[in-house]
């Protein structure tokens, strides 16, 4: 263990972006709420790339060589480009990492690897918990279920299947600092893949399965108008994502802040 004595230490990845809604949702839901008195014990970072025009060409650009390339030609250039896109230099800036990478859909895989060597080559932590903007996270209950974890070996998260593999959905990946240091360091790492996916290939590669972790949907207005204090018990993630007006992200997290506020207040 690399925090105190006794206990592990888990960091908390944000996958956020510059632009709405997603910032709108991150500023108004989770910095209103479960976010609103960061903790030492549990830190949590916000994960950006670059926006503007170095997004824009570079979503041109990879439109152009997937739709008009040979799928062999567009693995090598998205080999080529996200290893050098993952090691460009990161800025911290408060509790924002801000990489060196594009903003765009394909390289949300280079930039989760830019988040995730920073944060190996600066902070000692034995466990790290991938999310997005759209998700609650209850920290003191994410920071307990670390402690009955194994120190290594531990890859785990709401599962998802693709092409035969399983992998951790990117809303809910935990894993341990070992694990997190082989997928960075993997020579035969997918950068053409979308990240949670190209994460449980490499996990597959170090014969490591994944384990499911409990997650809770509240995804509609009436999943939200549903939710009970009962309905949170085990669960430290809540994916508050809505398909139609985003406004539901922020609703959703606010009633299940205050949800896991009056549980809390009942023991």
């Amino acid at each position: 263990m690399t925090f105190g004595e006794s206990r592990k230490r888990v960091l908390v990845l944000v996958l956020a972006m510059d632009a709405q809604p997603w910032r709108m949702i991150e500023d108004k839901g989770q910095r209103e709420t479960w976010a609103a008195e960061p903790r030492a014990d549990v830190p949590a970072f916000w994960l950006y790339g670059r926006t503007g025009m170095s997004s824009t060409m570079a979503r041109y650009a990879q439109r152009a060589v997937q739709r008009f390339a040979p799928a062999a030609a567009f693995r090598a250039y998205s080999r080529l480009v996200g290893t050098w896109l993952a090691s460009r230099p990161v800025r911290l800036a408060g509790d924002r990492l801000v990489t060196g990478v594009p903003e765009t859909y394909l390289n949300t895989n280079a930039k989760n690897m830019s988040g995730l060597r920073h944060l190996l080559a600066t902070l000692d932590f034995d466990y790290v918990f991938r999310t997005n903007t759209s998700s609650y996270v209850n920290l003191s209950m994410l920071e307990d279920y670390v402690q009955a974890l194994p120190d290594t070996g531990f890859y785990g998260g709401f599962v998802g299947e693709r092409d035969g593999t399983k992998f951790a959905s990117g809303t809910c990946t935990l894993m341990s600092r070992d694990l997190v240091e082989y997928a960075v360091n993997d020579q035969a790492w997918e950068f053409g893949l979308i990240d949670d996916v190209a994460m449980g290939r490499s996990m597959a590669r170090a014969s490591v399965e994944v384990q499911p972790l409990n997650r809770l949907d509240v995804l509609t207005p009436e999943d939200l108008n549903a939710l009970t204090s009962g309905d949170l018990e085990g669960a430290f993630i809540v994916r508050c994502k809505s398909s139609g007006g985003r406004e539901h992200d922020i609703e959703a997290m606010h009633r299940v802040h205050q949800l896991y506020a009056e549980e809390a207040a009942t023991k």
